[in-house]
C-alpha cells in the first residue's frame, strides 16, 4: 500500500494571521496499517522577497522546527522565537512511521502572513491646513497618521456639494503622508468655498478618515 501524504488544515494557505501561539493542523496519511506509530516533523520557513514558498522550503534554512509530534495539531509554543510582523512564512508537515524509520510522505507547501493590528493611536490629521484656510492653486497636503504602520494606502478627497471628489494617492515616508496636487482642478462653476479630508486604508482593509476641514481655493 502506498499511504498518501499529511495534508494541511490549517492555518488557512495565503491567509493573514495575528495569533501569536498559532496551532497547525492536518490530517493524517491514509491508510495506516495496524501497529504503525505515526509521528509528524513541523517545519517552518521564513519566505524572503522574490521566494515562493516552496523556493523557501527547499533554499532557506529552518526558521522552526518540531519532530516527534504524535498528534495532527501543533501550537507554536510560547517559548519558541516570535514570529515577525508582515513577514510570510512557509509551513510543511512530513509523515514518518516512527517504529519502521520510514518517511511516509511530506504535505504541500502552504504559506501564511503574520499581521497583528496596531492600537488605533491618535486620530487621522490634516497637518498642514486648518479649518478655514485659504490655499493657493498649488498645494501641499500633508497627512499624519501616528504610529500605525499598517497603513498601505493614503487618499486625499475634496468636495462642494454632496459627493467626494478623489484628488490624489500617495505612499507613506515613516508616520507622515503627503501628496502636491493643482487646485485648478477642485474649482467647479465658480464655487472655491470646499471641504477636505484623508482617508487611510490599512493591509487588513479598514478604513480610517480625518475629519473635514473647510477650506477656501485662492487661484
Amino acid at each position: 500500500m502506498h499511504p498518501s501524504p499529511p495534508e494541511l488544515i490549517s492555518p488557512i494557505e495565503e491567509t493573514i494571521i495575528e495569533e501569536e501561539l498559532l496551532v497547525f493542523m492536518w490530517m493524517p496519511p491514509m491508510p495506516i496499517l495496524p501497529g504503525d506509530m505515526i509521528t509528524y516533523n513541523l517545519i517552518i520557513m521564513e519566505i524572503m522577497d522574490g521566494q515562493t514558498a516552496i523556493e523557501a522550503t527547499e533554499a532557506n534554512p529552518a526558521w522552526f522546527g518540531e519532530t516527534g509530534i504524535f498528534s495532527t495539531s501543533f501550537q507554536f509554543p510560547i517559548s519558541a522565537r516570535e514570529f515577525e510582523q508582515g513577514v510570510t512564512y512557509a509551513w510543511q508537515v512530513t509523515a514518518v512511521v516512527e517504529n519502521k524509520n520510514w518517511v511516509i510522505g511530506k504535505s504541500e507547501v502552504w504559506w501564511f502572513t503574520y499581521y497583528k493590528e496596531q492600537p488605533e493611536g491618535k486620530p487621522l490629521i490634516i497637518k498642514n491646513i486648518s479649518e478655514g484656510d485659504t490655499v493657493g492653486s498649488v498645494v501641499v497636503i500633508e497627512a499624519d497618521v501616528g504610529e500605525r504602520p499598517d497603513i498601505v494606502e493614503c487618499s486625499f478627497y475634496v468636495r462642494w456639494d454632496k459627493e467626494w471628489l478623489l484628488i490624489a494617492k500617495d505612499s507613506a515616508f515613516e508616520d507622515e503622508w503627503w501628496t502636491q496636487v493643482n487646485t485648478y482642478t477642485w474649482v467647479k462653476s465658480g464655487n472655491k468655498n470646499g471641504e477636505l479630508k484623508v482617508v487611510a486604508k490599512t493591509k487588513k482593509g479598514k478604513v480610517l478618515e480625518s475629519e473635514p476641514i473647510k477650506i477656501i481655493v485662492s487661484n
